[in-house]
Formats: C-alpha cells, sequence, structure tokens
C-alpha cells in the first residue's frame, strides 16, 4: 500500500530553482521554483537595519520558503490520498455489492431445485412398461 506523506527528500528533489533579491533597506526575498512550474516565496527582515545581512537574510527566507514547499506538497499528498480512499471505497462497495447479487442469485437457484420434481427420467434408451390392468390372483382357493 502507498505511504501517504511528504518527506524531506520530496521537499528538497522538488526545488529546481532559487532566487534571491534585497528589498528595500532590510528585506531579503527567496522564490523557490518548483518542478511544477509552482513558485514559494519566503522573506526575511531584521528589526534594524543597521544589522542586515544579505547572506543571513538568505538563510532565514529560504527556510520560510520551505515551509510553504512542505504545506504545497502536504496538500498535494492529502488530495491524492483522498481520492485514493474514495477509489477504494468504491470498489468496495461494489464488491459487497457483486457478493450480495450472488448469494441472492444461488439462494433462488437452491428454492428453485428445491421446488422441482425429484424423480429422476429413465435413460433414453430404456422402455418402461406399465400394464393397464392388474389381475389379482386368489391363492386360497
Amino acid at each position: 500500500m502507498r505511504e501517504f506523506k511528504v518527506t524531506e527528500k520530496d521537499v528538497n528533489s522538488t526545488i529546481v530553482a532559487e532566487q534571491y533579491t534585497k528589498l528595500g533597506y532590510k528585506t531579503t526575498i527567496c522564490v523557490l521554483v518548483l518542478n511544477s512550474g509552482f513558485e514559494v516565496v519566503g522573506s526575511s527582515a531584521p528589526v534594524d537595519p543597521a544589522i542586515y545581512d544579505f547572506e543571513t537574510g538568505k538563510k532565514f527566507a529560504r527556510e520560510k520558503a520551505v515551509e510553504k514547499v512542505w504545506e504545497y506538497l502536504g496538500s498535494i499528498v492529502s488530495y491524492e490520498k483522498a481520492i485514493h480512499d474514495a477509489q477504494q471505497d468504491e470498489k468496495r462497495r461494489h464488491e459487497e455489492a457483486l457478493k450480495a447479487e450472488a448469494e441472492a442469485f444461488a439462494k433462488t437457484k437452491v428454492d428453485e431445485m428445491a421446488n422441482e420434481s425429484h424423480e429422476v427420467p429413465p435413460p433414453p434408451h430404456m422402455e418402461i412398461i406399465k400394464p393397464d390392468v392388474v389381475e389379482v390372483l386368489d391363492t386360497k382357493a
């Protein structure tokens, strides 16, 4: 059975490109491009622009973007699981219906057989002769 979960490997293999930019005086933006073409954005900014560092901003912006990749993949896997579960439920209902139909058919056949005559006809090459008159002999006379 398929496992419906997202792993770190899934997240990392989904990311095909990264772009970073600085906006304003202290904001770093990270854009992660996914193999589906979907893009997620993360941002970071220190409280004080005097301590802004682009490399540190990239690290934190990327972490925030990666969190969104987890959410994105989680929603896809959740949807796939819902479809899988619905298909399994439909398959189970179909199998139960077929079983009930087969059981009803078998019961009908058994009932028909119980109501039929149980006389076994003679083979076609044998002829049964039934006398028209039976003569009773008096053995005491």
